[in-house]
């Protein structure tokens, strides 16, 4: 009895303090879970690359990436698990134009908001893409903006274009993930 109740007692303790243990353990990674999904946080993560689609096939676009001027082209996102985000994405062309990506915006329509992310934790290209049109040839941005709330493309269409400068956005939307990409739009043929 001495050894096996020894043994039995000592199988007791190492649950036992395991058990206390996994209590002191849980409410953290829950309370980080929580404490990454609003606001900036779960911004930070998130995955925002644009690309150019050819067929079925999406080539994310490198910075000093060449675009023809009827290019069609997606963004590639992952990590919004963190959501609900809204995605805001413009070239702004050669001579200051807007050119929305995303959501899709034809001028004389009623001004749309940004669009609602899908939530995924891996890299998915969205469904929808656009066709250029009318893109001034030469240095061109590619500007997206993640935010935690649903934003007009009026603030962006309104904005003078030295206002669409990064260093200005940061400050317009303070927390929001910013990524620009600099392409140059080739000649039309």
């Amino acid at each position: 009895m001495g050894k096996t109740a020894l043994a039995l007692g000592a199988a007791a303790a190492v649950l036992l303090l395991a058990g206390v243990e996994s209590r002191r353990l849980r409410p953290v990674p829950e309370w980080t879970a929580r404490g990454g999904a609003g606001g900036a946080e779960g911004i930070r993560h998130v995955l925002l690359r644009f690309g150019r689609v050819e067929g079925t096939d999406f080539e994310v676009l490198q910075d000093g990436a060449t675009i023809g001027p009827r290019a069609v082209l997606a963004a590639d996102v992952g990590h919004t698990e963190h959501g609900p985000l809204f995605l805001l994405a413009v070239l702004i062309d050669a001579h200051g134009e807007r050119h929305w990506i995303y959501p899709s915006y034809e001028v004389g329509a009623a001004p749309p908001v940004s669009v609602s992310l899908p939530s995924t934790d891996v890299s998915r290209v969205l469904s929808t893409m656009t066709r250029l049109d009318d893109v001034a040839p030469g240095p061109a941005r590619l500007v997206g903006i993640v935010l935690p709330v649903a934003e007009s493309v009026q603030a962006i269409e309104d904005a003078p274009v030295v206002d669409l400068a990064l260093d200005r956005l940061a400050r317009r939307y303070p927390g929001a993930l910013l990524v620009e990409t600099h392409v140059v739009v080739g000649e039309s043929r």
